[in-house]
């Protein structure tokens, strides 16, 4: 009988599971970083999310997610095959309204993935940061350099 209840639960579980996770949406994040000339004072200029910049700032740059959705961020170089941009860390932003994931900050050594579980106030979105270090001919540039775009979060 135990054995019976054991399969019964089992059962129950992995249909709870795989109902919740069926809505769910895999983002992944890519940050276009020019190795070459990217430098503290010019991040803005040097680096963007794919967006068109003249209409939309990194700043304003905005990701749209569902609560259970798994976001990946990504760096790559857009000025050579051998540079790299490492995603560190993702980083809630202090008095950008709760935080939307399990930690107030993620981290990684290339990409970072995180799991949304709090939605932000309706149409509100909140700031985070991005940190990311940059190689370029094999020298890393200038330390660890931070973005910070925007997340929105519906329920």
């Amino acid at each position: 009988m135990k054995t019976a209840n054991r399969f019964l639960v089992l059962i129950a579980v992995v249909l709870l599971s795989s109902t919740s996770c069926k809505d769910s949406k895999e983002h992944i994040v890519t940050l276009n970083v020019d190795t070459s000339l990217i430098e503290k004072s010019n991040i803005n200029d040097y680096c963007d999310f794919g967006q068109n910049k003249d209409s939309i700032s990194n700043e304003d740059y905005t990701i749209i997610v569902n609560v259970g959705d798994k976001i990946t961020w990504q760096g790559i170089s857009t000025s050579s095959e051998y540079d790299t941009v490492k995603i560190k860390k993702i980083k809630h932003v202090k008095g950008e309204g709760r935080n939307v994931f399990d930690k107030d900050s993620l981290s990684g050594n290339e990409k970072v993935i995180g799991r949304v579980l709090h939605y932000t106030k309706k149409d509100k979105p909140y700031k985070y940061k991005i940190f990311f270090t940059v190689y370029n001919n094999g020298v890393r540039r200038n330390g660890t350099f931070h973005i910070d775009p925007k997340i929105q979060v519906n329920q």
